[in-house]
């Protein structure tokens, strides 16, 4: 008997699967449509976001270049009145780039740099006399292909032993 009776049971439940088949689309659709639009609204979002830091990033980079390039044509005095190569305290006043780049304005401030490490920087006349007489020199440049990595050559010509450790990099 109880075989006839579970037999009457699942013949009598016919069309039961297609009820949570079409419960549980219902459901799917309610929840997927609202979370796909929000994905969506996400990702515009953050390519907004990634867009505006790559354009302030390009325009900071021609602020480095423009200035760079006013460097090797000796235009620095043109920029900044009573410029000095060799004075390495002095920050001068910011100047902004003549067109806007990436419709940004870009200011760049500029100060000339001392390379030896935990060497002092000194006095501007001082500086003029260790350069220009070449007892220090220092060259630069870009490491193979890398943009990342910037190579320094620093040359030192001591006049007498004593002078020989005098020069920590």
């Amino acid at each position: 008997m109880k075989g006839k009776s579970l037999t009457k049971m699942i013949k009598g439940e016919k069309g039961q699967a297609l009820v949570v088949v079409m419960v549980m689309m219902l459901f799917g659709s309610l929840i997927i449509a609202p979370a796909l639009a929000h994905v969506s609204s996400e990702l515009k979002i953050g390519q907004y976001v990634y867009e505006e830091r790559m354009r302030l990033l390009y325009a900071a980079d021609s602020g480095v270049e423009y200035t760079l390039w006013q460097m090797q044509n000796d235009k620095l005095p043109d920029l900044f009145a009573g410029y000095d190569p060799y004075e390495y305290e002095q920050i001068y006043p910011p100047y902004t780039l003549p067109e806007p780049v990436n419709e940004k304005t870009v200011s760049v401030t500029f100060q000339n740099m001392w390379m030896p490490k935990d060497i002092t920087a000194p006095e501007a006349g001082d500086a003029r006399d260790i350069i220009e007489e070449g007892d220090l020199i220092i060259a630069g440049a870009l490491a193979g292909m890398s943009e990342t990595e910037y190579q320094i050559k620093i040359a030192f010509y001591w006049e007498n032993e004593s002078q020989r450790d005098s020069l920590r990099v």
